[in-house]
């Protein structure tokens, strides 16, 4: 078998092995500051605190411990950061709402054998709780009573 060409019968037929090309990565990381102003963080925690109330009231409807517990800590988290976000007098204020979502998480973290009353109580008192959230603590309510920027960014 004769075969011609100008190229030789191996650089003809015979595969050339690929090598990977490497790639060069050129990446570079900025690190992004948020800037949000004392009414935006209020706004932030305050949804949140609505967020997570709702869950243990529908924990409580379902009978979802971890639902209720993690509701509870959750609830009672942001209404801490909230109150760091306002003024003192105002702040003190949110003092027996979070010792009343405290004691909420507490009672539901130790047990969740509730009777159907109990379950009641601790429903209407969350209710009223977020009642009284909604009348005065409201973002527009205490846009006014809000630190300065600088005082506090939790």
């Amino acid at each position: 078998m004769l075969l011609t060409g100008c190229e030789s019968l191996r650089r003809k037929f015979v595969r050339k092995p690929k090598h990977p090309q490497r790639v060069v990565a050129l990446s570079t990381t900025k690190t992004y500051e948020i800037h949000r102003t004392p009414l935006e963080s209020y706004e932030r925690h305050y949804l949140q605190w609505v967020f997570w109330n709702a869950e243990v009231l529908t924990g409580l409807e379902t009978g979802n411990q971890p639902k209720v517990i993690r509701g509870a800590t959750e609830s009672a988290s942001e209404l801490r950061k909230l109150q760091a976000l306002l003024e003192a007098s105002t702040a003190q204020r949110l003092n027996p709402v979070i010792a009343e979502t405290e004691a909420c998480a507490k009672r539901f973290h130790a047990s969740m054998d509730l009777s159907l009353a109990e379950t009641g109580t601790w429903r209407t008192r969350l209710e009223r709780q977020q009642r009284l959230m909604h009348r005065e603590f409201l973002a527009k309510r205490v846009a006014d009573l809000l630190k300065p920027a600088g005082a506090s960014t939790p």
